[in-house]
């Protein structure tokens, strides 16, 4: 049994703050037609991809109830609801158009295959780094957080200065005779 067509449904929110920047959430939900759910939060300031996190769900039902759970947090706390959409996807590339390559390629391949196990996960980044959890309801999560490694990032600078400072030396005919 084929699992297209997948539906596709997505709520953006957004908040304004105080010092005038704004920040979106956006609760993607993707249902197969043998029901399996996924789950996709991202959130982050606006115009920027932001941080994502992925949820597995058994059902339909338990995604949109954790989805309306977090639309109703989300407005609590000064978010308002900036438009949904909803949309079909009648086979793989059609859904790489609707999520967009920003998503798309965040998504961890093995939640992809949640969806649908014969998907072609070539474009998605494997996560190393991703943390497994499961959620009071028993369901998988995997949160992907970004870490930059500060101490190779000082090492370039390091090395860029001292090469900067050697052809500084190798130009100024005077070096050293002061």
């Amino acid at each position: 049994m084929s699992v297209y067509p997948v539906e596709i449904r997505k709520n953006r929110l957004r908040a304004q703050g105080r010092g005038g920047g704004t920040k979106d959430y956006v609760v993607i939900t993707l249902t197969s037609q043998e029901d399996h759910t996924l789950l996709i939060k991202r959130w982050g300031k606006t115009g920027s991809m932001g941080q994502m996190s992925c949820e597995t769900h058994a059902t339909y039902a338990t995604a949109t109830k954790e989805a309306g759970n977090l639309i109703n947090s989300k407005t609590k706390r000064g978010y308002s609801l900036v438009d949904t959409t909803s949309s079909k996807a009648a086979d793989e590339a059609e859904l790489k158009k609707v999520l967009g390559l920003g998503t798309w390629s965040k998504i961890d391949p093995a939640h992809l295959k949640f969806i649908d196990p014969d998907f072609d996960t070539t474009g998605c980044r494997e996560h190393r780094n991703a943390e497994e959890t499961v959620d009071k309801f028993g369901n998988k999560t995997w949160e992907v957080k970004q870490k930059a490694d500060h101490d190779a990032i000082e090492q370039r600078r390091r090395e860029a200065e001292m090469a900067k400072r050697e052809r500084d030396m190798e130009l100024n005919e005077t070096w050293g005779m002061f």
